[in-house]
């Protein structure tokens, strides 16, 4: 056992390390800015500016974006930060990263609640905290503004508060219970096919309390209507868009009907035989949790996976050993609570078209719990204490290396190898110079003809153009189509002329190793990074 003002010192560290591994660099590192992020904060700075997002819905409680939609809860946090900090890339993820910090603590108390009564507690809650702050997985989605990875960080929170009410209603003056019901509504907010996974788990935890006697009637009754006062703007939301119907506007937000049905062409039911494609989710759900790869390079490190490679048997060891104590009725509340969560994940991981590692993302952090109860089981021999503090720290150090390397090789033009296989990379780096120096030249057309994807969102990120500007004047492929493909904005044109005609002074933007295809006797051309800018002469 160690002393009390040794173990909070040793806490406080692990504490400031995690901060420090989610916050460092964390403009270059992802390197290049994610489609998605640069979409979630030209919302945010939308609100912030004029009130209302890009499709010009005026405080929506969830933006159209690309017509498929985007949750709102990430931006609408992200606003103060693009207040004081400017619409740029620190401001973009410095949100998610500081409140992924805040979890680590939030995974510390819940540790403490787990292992209190165990006589390695000390031990046990140092261990586990650490790997939470060296999980691969969560330093990771830490360290860039996608709406989704908020969801696990704030459902946590949740967690940590009922498993308090589930310990200590009785000799509390507070009502965790409720105060966990208002914090899972609301991370209702981050991610549109959680909705499932969050009513299963709340109607679990229902059945559960009322079943061990740590709820009342009562309870339920007014947990249920806080739920309801929290997400009755998404209750409409779903509804208006399962049964197409037009937009609901109030003079306080805007309940918007998207141009595609988000929750159903992202779930088992934009699919052909759903019956069919829950058994494939079945095998494609577990394989990414033993294989720990979802062959997408920004979600995980190739050969070190999401929770690291050699942590899923000790996982199988942590539910093993759950189910040994729950026989032998001495489980703690506190596990119970997990292995809610996880079942409410796993059947939620089954009825998404596609099993990745960002849509399952609700699922993570119990598997983490249990990896982490399936280490302690070994915890007896003390040589296996030191051997698997040794082993985490070393596969953090790879994992670290291995992060940076492929970045700054990215930086410096080198795509990775996943990346290789597609045409086209959600990541883009170097464009912001690009883009201001195309802006400033004297030209009728701009021609941006790049592989990036959804190219015209850069473009008003980086040069900050008015929303209500943007909405009234681009034009789309197909005004018909579900998703939003922007053929132009005023002088920015995402697709060369049908004629073929490049006329004097208008500008390509194109990718560098396209520069030997201009005519030097025709174009001025200026290289950029890893793109060139070239002027009809």
């Amino acid at each position: 056992m160690l002393n009390n003002k040794r173990k909070k010192l040793i806490i406080n560290i692990l504490i400031i390390l995690g901060i420090f591994i989610r916050i460092f660099a964390i403009n270059r590192f992802p390197a290049g800015l994610n489609v998605d992020e640069a979409s979630l904060s030209y919302e945010a700075y939308g609100v912030l500016t004029t009130l209302h997002g890009r499709n010009n819905e005026f405080l929506p409680v969830y933006f159209i974006a690309w017509g498929s939609g985007q949750s709102s809860l990430l931006a609408y946090i992200t606003i103060p930060f693009i207040k004081f900090l400017g619409l740029n890339i620190i401001s973009t993820r410095l949100p998610m990263a500081l409140i992924s910090s805040l979890s680590i603590i939030v995974f510390y108390k819940i540790m403490e609640l787990c292992f209190e009564s165990d006589e390695n507690k000390d031990i046990f809650v140092i261990f586990g905290t650490l790997f939470f702050v060296l999980n691969p997985w969560h330093v990771m989605k830490s360290r860039w503004g996608l709406d989704c990875n908020i969801l696990p960080d704030i459902v946590m929170l949740g967690v940590y508060f009922l498993i308090k009410h589930f310990k200590f209603a009785k000799n509390s003056k507070h009502n965790y219970f409720l105060i966990s019901f208002a914090i899972f509504a609301i991370s209702a907010y981050s991610y549109a096919t959680s909705y499932v996974g969050l009513s299963l788990m709340c109607v679990i935890i229902y059945y559960y309390g009322l079943k061990y006697k740590k709820i009342s009637y009562r309870e339920i009754l007014v947990s249920a209507i806080i739920v309801l006062l929290i997400t009755w703007p998404l209750i409409i939301f779903v509804s208006i868009n399962f049964l197409n119907i037009d937009s609901v506007q109030l003079p306080f937000l805007t309940i918007p009907r998207l141009y595609n049905n988000r929750m159903f062409n992202n779930t088992i039911l934009g699919g052909k035989n759903p019956i069919l494609h829950i058994l494939y989710n079945i095998y494609e759900t577990i394989k990414l949790y033993i294989l720990q790869d979802d062959g997408i390079y920004w979600n995980d490190i190739k050969g070190v996976g999401i929770y690291y490679l050699f942590s899923f048997p000790l996982f199988v060891v942590g539910i093993i050993d759950y189910i040994i104590n729950k026989k032998r009725k001495t489980s703690d509340v506190t596990n119970d609570v997990f292995v809610i969560w996880l079942i409410s994940g796993f059947i939620l991981n089954l009825l998404h078209f596609e099993v990745n590692v960002n849509r399952c993302n609700f699922i993570f952090i119990p598997i983490i719990f249990f990896i982490i109860k399936g280490f302690c089981c070994l915890f007896k021999i003390k040589t296996i204490r030191k051997f698997s503090f040794a082993l985490l720290i070393i596969s953090f150090s790879i994992f670290t290396y291995k992060y940076i390397d492929s970045n700054i090789k990215k930086e410096n033009g080198i795509l990775i190898d996943r990346v290789n296989k597609k045409d086209i990379d959600c990541f883009v780096y170097g464009l912001e110079p690009v883009i201001k120096y195309a802006d400033s030249l004297d030209s009728n057309n701009i021609y941006f003809i790049s592989r990036t994807l959804e190219k015209y969102i850069y473009v008003l990120y980086y040069l900050k153009k008015d929303p209500r500007d943007y909405h009234f004047n681009h034009e789309l492929t197909d005004q018909k189509a579900v998703f939003n493909i922007v053929k132009s904005y005023r002088n920015w044109n995402f697709y060369l002329p049908n004629n073929g005609i490049i006329r004097k002074n208008d500008v390509i933007i194109a990718d560098l190793n396209l520069k030997n295809n201009f005519d030097r006797t025709g174009f001025d051309v200026v290289e950029i990074g890893q793109y060139v800018v070239a002027i009809k002469k």
